[in-house]
């Protein structure tokens, strides 16, 4: 897989959630970096799949970002509003954080489960995405809710790309029979 074409999925991704004039950073490392990465912010020394590091901070989950350098001011300003306040000038920041994906490990999981690498990609930069627009899985209400929101995003990609889309996603579930 090519970056570009990483480029393009997490471009797209964005554009799903309408945020093409936000900035993300994608760091595409080794097990042994993102385990150092995972004990020294998670304290779980392991590797793992994707890290997100966010730099806004949100009331609710997607909803009403808050600046943090505005923050820090006292001025508690959606980047939707505009503010009339003595800090009108100034800008509010247009990067989302940054997402470091452990590719060793999603390489691994992806042969495990028998599903292209490149599509497994998209699940994790909408996952990544959701966590740098404040969604969270710390608890079943949460995570219901993170979960229905990734599912949303992702079927729009796929309607949008389905050569990055694994046969075996394309597949409905099959019904489970009443015994």
């Amino acid at each position: 897989m090519q970056l570009t074409e990483i480029e393009q999925q997490l471009a797209s991704l964005m554009t799903v959630l309408k945020l093409e004039d936000y900035a993300v950073g994608l760091e595409l490392t080794t097990n042994a970096r993102i385990r150092t990465l995972n004990r020294e912010h998670r304290h779980i020394d392991k590797a793992t799949d994707i890290l997100s590091f966010p730099a806004l901070k949100f009331e609710k989950p997607g909803k009403q970002p808050i600046d943090p350098v505005l923050a820090e001011l006292g001025v508690r300003e959606s980047l939707c509003q505009e503010t009339e306040s003595e800090y009108a000038n100034v800008s509010l920041s247009k990067d989302l954080g940054d997402m470091v994906i452990g590719v060793p490990y999603v390489a691994a999981q992806a042969k495990k489960d028998n599903v292209p690498f490149q599509a497994r990609l998209p699940v994790l930069l909408a996952h990544g995405l959701l966590h740098l627009l404040g969604y969270d899985h710390e608890d079943d209400k949460d995570y219901r809710q993170m979960r229905s929101k990734e599912y949303r995003v992702l079927r729009q990609f796929r309607q949008l790309h389905p050569q990055w889309t694994a046969a075996k996603e394309r597949r409905p579930a099959a019904p489970v029979a009443n015994l």
